[in-house]
């Protein structure tokens, strides 16, 4: 089985609509509760695909498909909290597999994908609905995505995984940023309270006022520390500040994967560099299994 996740653009979007139809219809005739009530034909699916393409086409909506040997199994979006004070979070809506395709591991690749582009978006919040009762809930020992489309069972015992403590981390500045291009290089000193092992694997900046991102794959051992560099590019006056500025660093502790969270307040200076100051660290285990 070769599958690809994609994300879908306005004229992508638009070709795909047949194919979706399928899928939400598909979705209702199973059961699922996804808003719609039998009978609902293709056509009908189609209608409301088009009735969401101008929000795809601005953004506000993102879409990604699954395929298998090009055709289309499954999607999911994330829809984006449009207000200013809640620009940290998105809804997870429409994780759809086909039931010909399911218990293949689809909803798992389509959800890795949504937190990977919420991520990117400076989402760092994100809600998905699930019906009480449901597989979701009903099953203590198996990941669930809506509408039926079980995940497989973690290869680790759950009462282990429930014992896994957050990992401790400490996040400060270090020294005076420099101009780095068209942005500002920063250094961040990193350190590990635990006494064990941790993996950064990510690190990235989502603010539109203080942005950047970087590749990182670097272990921290226990009880040491390091030091990371990123360069983020800032929108502000020269002598204002930037509040709400994350740094977020993805990090493997053990069998888990999880956010590390520092906000930061980022005055700028007379020649508007930015000098930021870590408020608050707080760690968030990634995935929706229910634990977060």
């Amino acid at each position: 089985m070769s599958l690809e996740i994609i994300r879908l653009d306005g004229p992508t979007f638009d070709a795909a609509i047949p194919d979706l139809a399928v899928i939400l219809a598909d979705a209702v005739a199973g059961g699922a509760s996804v808003g719609f009530l039998l009978p609902f034909s293709p056509d009908d699916a189609a209608t409301w695909w088009q009735s969401i393409e101008r929000d795809v086409v601005r953004g506000d909506v993102l879409v990604i498909v699954a395929r298998i040997e090009r055709r289309v199994v499954g999607t999911a979006q994330l829809r984006l909290a449009p207000l200013p004070n809640a620009r940290h979070r998105a809804e997870v809506a429409k994780v759809l597999v086909h039931r010909s395709a399911r218990r293949r591991g689809i909803a798992t690749a389509l959800m890795h994908e949504i937190e990977r582009l919420a991520l990117s978006q400076g989402r760092t919040l994100l809600v998905l609905d699930t019906i009480a009762g449901s597989a979701v809930r009903r099953s203590p020992r198996r990941k669930a995505a809506p509408d039926g489309d079980l995940l497989s069972p973690p290869p680790w015992d759950r009462a282990a995984h429930a014992k896994v403590s957050a990992p401790r981390l400490d996040i400060e500045p270090l020294g005076v940023a420099k101009r780095d291009g068209e942005g500002w290089r920063t250094t961040w000193r990193i350190a590990n309270a635990e006494p064990d092992a941790v993996r950064v694997v990510g690190a990235v900046a989502p603010h539109s006022q203080f942005r950047g991102e970087v590749s990182v794959d670097r272990e921290i051992r226990g009880k040491s520390s390091t030091q990371l560099s990123l360069v983020v590019r800032t929108d502000g006056v020269a002598g204002g500040e930037i509040e709400n500025a994350f740094v977020i660093l993805v990090v493997q502790h053990g069998v888990d994967r999880w956010r590390i969270l520092a906000r930061l307040r980022v005055p700028l200076d007379a020649d508007a560099r930015p000098r930021p100051r870590v408020e608050a660290v707080t760690a968030q285990r990634v995935g929706f299994s229910g634990e977060l």
